[in-house]
């Protein structure tokens, strides 16, 4: 009989920027590293989380024989194997969390991980860009925002519009697979 082996990488987490992320204590409890990342954006890095929900480090990849590309790799490999015949999230109204002058758009809801997660690589991050072009048939562009690096709201929305909303949100748009994000100020 064989066992299937549960990878070691779980999932990828949206990030700040790898020096926030530096000084932010992201890593795991009493580890004195800072954690394995990979850079999305200039602004933006995706973190790894193993099924206990650790943010590991380079020792930790290390240790798994991984390296940060596998790392990845695999999250974005179990991402996209939770879903099954086909691509489905839950989403209701965004107007619920963000208010009743929001744009319009939809909130994504996170089952197992975080909704950003979905920012985390390109092939998810297509996954996602490709299935809210269909649902929502945007009459200007899609724009992604988080409050908190967790929450995802996909907006049909011009960006301008979103930034002087929501100042303190990263407000981002689809690049080749990538977060481009628009930050009205440097933090």
């Amino acid at each position: 009989m064989t066992v299937a082996l549960r990878p070691a990488v779980s999932h990828a987490v949206f990030a700040p920027r790898a020096h926030a992320v530096k000084t932010r204590g992201w890593a795991s409890q009493g580890s004195s590293s800072s954690p394995a990342y990979i850079s999305l954006s200039r602004d933006h890095v995706a973190l790894f989380k193993d099924h206990a929900g650790n943010v590991l480090t380079p020792i930790d990849l290390g240790r798994m024989r991984l390296s940060t590309q596998q790392a990845w790799e695999l999250a974005a490999d179990s991402l996209l194997a939770e879903q099954t015949d086909r691509i489905e999230f839950t989403v209701r109204n965004s107007c619920f969390a963000l208010g009743v002058h929001s744009p319009y758009g939809l909130e994504v809801k996170g089952d197992k991980h975080p909704p950003a997660t979905w920012l985390t690589h390109p092939r998810t991050f297509k996954v996602l860009h490709e299935h809210f072009t269909q649902v929502l048939e945007p009459q200007n562009e899609l724009v992604f925002l988080t409050r908190d690096h967790q929450e995802l709201f996909v907006l049909d929305a011009c960006v301008p519009e979103v930034r002087a909303m929501f100042k303190d949100a990263a407000v981002l748009t689809y690049s080749l697979g990538f977060p481009l994000n628009y930050n009205a100020s440097k933090r």
